[in-house]
């Protein structure tokens, strides 16, 4: 029903990306088929950019996209059923052609780098990026700490942990979506070389690659001129260890 165009539209009008979801839930059904049938009516649903809006929108109590979520934690469970596999990647790569899914789906994935890679590879760059704060969100530039940024500051760390890796494996193909799909990426970036952070070898890995960029070179040098000359505490632990 849902492959034909009325019998999309039908199951969009009638909500059923939402009772199919469920059968994604292992604690709702242990039926392979019922999983693989559900898989194939998102998948299908998905390529109409309302059932994008209805994939996206579906949230829990506590507010993390359902049905997102159901299919992430599908693929890291389901290798062995490439048909189901196929099915929700595809799904995954519908819901992103929606800003806030793709922004939705990198933020779930962002500790899951092999998933992330395996569905958007070099792409997820820009949704990564975009997840970092922008230099004008900091209370105190360029220290993210002593501000509501740093509740986040879990988050920014996976997401700049990523990045390093997609950078590690891609190189050049990653640097030239930096280069065209992002703004001032090295502004966002730069933050994170503070000592105190510990993501100092993650940073530079991002800026490295982008450094054949004459404008990023020029984010960057603006803001070594500007924050360059921070002064430094140090701070001596009780192992000896002296961290600055």
């Amino acid at each position: 029903m849902s492959i034909n165009h009325q019998g999309k539209q039908e199951c969009i009008d009638n909500k059923v990306i939402k009772a199919c979801s469920w059968f994604l839930d292992p604690d709702f059904t242990q039926s392979i088929d019922d999983s693989l049938n559900a898989s194939l009516v998102i998948m299908s649903c998905s390529i109409n950019l309302e059932g994008k809006k209805q994939i996206v929108n579906d949230i829990d109590a506590n507010g993390d996209p359902r049905i997102i979520r159901l299919m992430i934690n599908r693929l890291m469970k389901e290798k062995e059923l490439p048909d189901l596999r196929k099915n929700l990647k595809v799904a995954l790569i519908n819901v992103a052609e929606l800003p806030e899914g793709f922004l939705k789906i990198t933020h779930e994935l962002a500790d899951k780098v092999s998933i992330l890679d395996e569905i958007f590879g070099p792409r997820c760059v820009k949704a990564l990026h975009q997840l970092l704060p922008k230099l004008n969100q900091y209370e105190n530039p360029p220290e993210i700490r002593g501000s509501e940024l740093e509740g986040n500051l879990e988050d920014y760390t996976k997401y700049l942990k990523a990045l390093a890796m997609i950078f590690e494996k891609y190189k050049e193909e990653a640097a030239q979506v930096a280069m065209d799909e992002t703004i001032n990426f090295s502004e966002k970036i730069a933050p994170f070389i503070n000592p105190d952070l510990m993501l100092q070898k993650e940073a530079f890995t991002c800026l490295n690659e982008t450094r054949i960029d004459r404008y990023n070179c020029h984010i960057l040098h603006k803001f070594l001129l500007q924050y360059g000359d921070q002064p430094l505490e140090t701070v001596r632990l009780a192992n000896g260890v002296t961290t600055i």
